[in-house]
Protein backbone atom coordinates (compact mmCIF):
# COMPACT_ATOMS: atom_id res chain seq x y z
CA UNK A 1 0.00 0.00 0.00
CA UNK A 2 1.53 3.47 -1.09
CA UNK A 3 0.67 6.64 0.83
CA UNK A 4 1.71 9.84 -1.00
CA UNK A 5 1.33 13.35 0.48
CA UNK A 6 1.39 16.21 -1.48
CA UNK A 7 1.91 20.04 0.41
CA UNK A 8 1.30 22.74 -1.26
CA UNK A 9 2.27 26.56 -0.61
CA UNK A 10 -0.74 28.19 -0.77
CA UNK A 11 -0.86 32.22 -2.68
CA UNK A 12 -0.78 34.72 -0.13
CA UNK A 13 -4.09 35.43 -1.36
CA UNK A 14 -6.22 32.54 -1.15
CA UNK A 15 -8.37 32.40 2.24
CA UNK A 16 -9.76 30.23 4.02
CA UNK A 17 -12.93 29.54 2.35
CA UNK A 18 -11.16 28.91 -0.75
CA UNK A 19 -9.19 26.62 1.40
CA UNK A 20 -12.48 24.80 2.36
CA UNK A 21 -13.34 24.85 -1.26
CA UNK A 22 -10.29 22.99 -2.63
CA UNK A 23 -10.76 20.02 0.41
CA UNK A 24 -14.12 19.86 -0.76
CA UNK A 25 -13.00 19.51 -4.51
CA UNK A 26 -10.05 17.16 -3.74
CA UNK A 27 -12.04 14.75 -2.01
CA UNK A 28 -14.88 14.39 -4.18
CA UNK A 29 -12.40 14.71 -7.26
CA UNK A 30 -9.83 11.68 -6.16
CA UNK A 31 -12.55 9.41 -4.97
CA UNK A 32 -13.44 9.28 -8.72
CA UNK A 33 -10.68 8.01 -9.64
CA UNK A 34 -11.17 4.04 -9.47
CA UNK A 35 -7.09 3.52 -8.02
CA UNK A 36 -7.93 5.66 -5.12
CA UNK A 37 -8.33 3.68 -2.20
CA UNK A 38 -8.27 6.32 0.30
CA UNK A 39 -8.20 10.43 0.35
CA UNK A 40 -7.28 12.75 3.08
CA UNK A 41 -7.45 16.54 2.68
CA UNK A 42 -6.48 19.49 5.45
CA UNK A 43 -5.38 23.00 5.67
CA UNK A 44 -2.64 23.94 8.01
CA UNK A 45 -4.01 25.38 11.60
CA UNK A 46 -0.90 27.12 12.15
CA UNK A 47 -1.27 30.93 10.76
CA UNK A 48 2.00 31.92 8.44
CA UNK A 49 2.98 28.50 7.99
CA UNK A 50 5.01 27.73 4.86
CA UNK A 51 2.83 24.32 3.61
CA UNK A 52 -0.78 25.62 3.71
CA UNK A 53 -2.73 22.77 2.06
CA UNK A 54 -2.15 18.91 1.77
CA UNK A 55 -3.68 16.00 -0.71
CA UNK A 56 -2.96 12.59 0.70
CA UNK A 57 -3.87 9.70 -1.24
CA UNK A 58 -3.47 5.79 -0.56
CA UNK A 59 -3.24 3.18 -3.72
CA UNK A 60 -2.51 -0.41 -4.09
CA UNK A 61 0.85 0.62 -5.78
CA UNK A 62 3.33 2.67 -7.18
CA UNK A 63 1.98 1.96 -10.96
CA UNK A 64 -1.13 2.66 -9.84
CA UNK A 65 -0.12 6.05 -8.27
CA UNK A 66 1.46 6.81 -11.91
CA UNK A 67 -2.28 5.89 -13.16
CA UNK A 68 -3.63 8.60 -11.00
CA UNK A 69 -1.64 11.33 -12.01
CA UNK A 70 -2.73 10.37 -15.95
CA UNK A 71 -6.62 10.07 -14.84
CA UNK A 72 -8.42 12.94 -16.41
CA UNK A 73 -9.76 13.64 -13.00
CA UNK A 74 -6.91 14.34 -11.84
CA UNK A 75 -5.40 16.13 -14.22
CA UNK A 76 -8.78 18.59 -14.20
CA UNK A 77 -8.39 18.89 -10.54
CA UNK A 78 -4.53 20.37 -10.80
CA UNK A 79 -6.28 22.80 -13.57
CA UNK A 80 -9.34 23.63 -12.25
CA UNK A 81 -8.55 23.69 -8.51
CA UNK A 82 -5.01 24.04 -7.85
CA UNK A 83 -3.69 26.20 -10.98
CA UNK A 84 -3.96 30.15 -9.31
CA UNK A 85 -4.12 28.75 -5.87
CA UNK A 86 -0.72 27.61 -5.08
CA UNK A 87 3.15 28.51 -5.89
CA UNK A 88 5.15 25.17 -4.60
CA UNK A 89 4.41 21.78 -3.78
CA UNK A 90 6.00 18.87 -1.81
CA UNK A 91 5.43 15.52 -2.63
CA UNK A 92 6.90 12.51 -0.11
CA UNK A 93 5.14 8.87 -0.82
CA UNK A 94 5.31 5.58 1.28
CA UNK A 95 5.43 2.24 1.45
CA UNK A 96 2.85 1.26 4.01
CA UNK A 97 3.48 -2.33 4.19
CA UNK A 98 6.34 -3.60 6.59
CA UNK A 99 8.47 -6.21 5.28
CA UNK A 100 7.61 -5.31 1.74
CA UNK A 101 10.87 -4.32 -0.05
CA UNK A 102 10.12 -0.75 -1.89
CA UNK A 103 11.63 -2.12 -4.96
CA UNK A 104 8.30 -3.88 -5.17
CA UNK A 105 5.66 -1.43 -4.29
Amino acid sequence: MIHSITLYRVRADVDELKLDQMMIAARVSMLKIPEVQGVRTGKNVEAGAPWGFFVALDVESLDRLRLVHEDPIYIKFLADVLSGTVEEEFVATYEMQPGKSINYS
